[in-house]
């Protein structure tokens, strides 16, 4: 008798998505938390939002590539805006970002 094994490879879709993170810091250097990062991409639809945590850092996961415009806000300082993000299949891409002192 004869058993034949057939082994076919099973391929994991790769996800479409990446990963946005960095630092929120004042002129100083020092870290800001509880700011508000957003990135949005009009094309798709998509509009993604987190805050930095106390030690300045944020961190938006799973968010499809593409291009997205970022506005980061504090009270107290500043509007950022970085109008394009690129945002690549399987990567973290990162954006420090440093807030200046509103007016």
């Amino acid at each position: 008798m004869l058993i034949l094994a057939i082994c076919v490879p099973v391929a994991w879709p790769q996800s479409q998505r990446g990963e946005v993170t960095g630092v929120v810091t004042d002129p100083t250097g020092a870290v800001i938390p509880s700011v508000k990062v957003e990135l949005v991409n009009p094309q798709i639809g998509a509009k993604f939002e987190t805050t930095s945590n106390p030690s300045g850092v944020y961190t938006i996961p799973l968010v499809p590539y593409g291009r997205y415009a970022m506005t980061v806000t504090a009270p107290g300082f500043a509007t950022y805006t970085r109008p394009i993000v690129e945002v690549a299949t399987g990567t973290t891409n990162t954006v420090n970002v440093v807030l200046t002192i509103a007016r």
